[in-house]
């Protein structure tokens, strides 16, 4: 896998509007912090808080902030042939709005992939490979954990209980 670039808590501003009609050219992931409205195939798609996607390169989209505070991390990436087997032998949706049942952990891999992507370590591109690996097993759980969830689910409880106690 070849990481394009990582960014973490980017705030976007209520107006803010992306725009890929030709796609990305090279896969998106997105974890939203706030609720964001998506055009993917002609079709408004809200995405809630705490929710995530993961967007091919040739999938043409948009997305625009409904929020007024707004962030997001992303990372721009190239997979290889195993990162995509793995992609799809773990059945995570492509080019969908996914409600995270727990964003916490998810964007904590984020943060700490991004050090180490940025640093200067000697095995930095190993590690960011482990942690993305990490990362594709968390959504997938993720996903599973959705599914079993009703309407009104546990995960903003869970989410805000992990922040209190690493705040305290």
């Amino acid at each position: 896998m070849r990481i394009e670039s990582i960014t973490l808590d980017h705030e976007r501003a209520r107006n803010f509007v992306v725009e890929r009609p030709m796609g990305a050219g090279v896969w998106v992931f997105l974890a939203l912090k706030a609720r964001a409205v998506f055009t993917i195939g002609g079709r408004e798609i809200p995405s809630p808080d705490n929710s995530f996607i993961l967007l091919t390169p040739e999938q043409p989209f948009s997305y625009r902030c409904d929020a007024d505070d707004f962030s997001e991390d992303s990372v721009f990436f190239t997979p290889d042939d195993e990162d995509i087997k793995r992609i799809t032998d773990m059945k995570i949706p492509l080019n969908k709005v996914i409600p995270a049942a727990e964003l916490t952990g998810i964007t904590s891999l984020l943060r700490s992939m991004c050090l180490e992507y940025y640093s200067a370590n000697k095995n930095r591109l190993e590690s960011v490979d482990l942690y993305f690996r990490l990362l594709l097993s968390k959504v997938n759980e993720s996903v599973l954990s959705m599914k079993k969830i009703s309407a009104v689910h546990e995960g903003l409880y869970i989410e805000k209980l992990m922040w209190l106690r690493e705040s305290i």
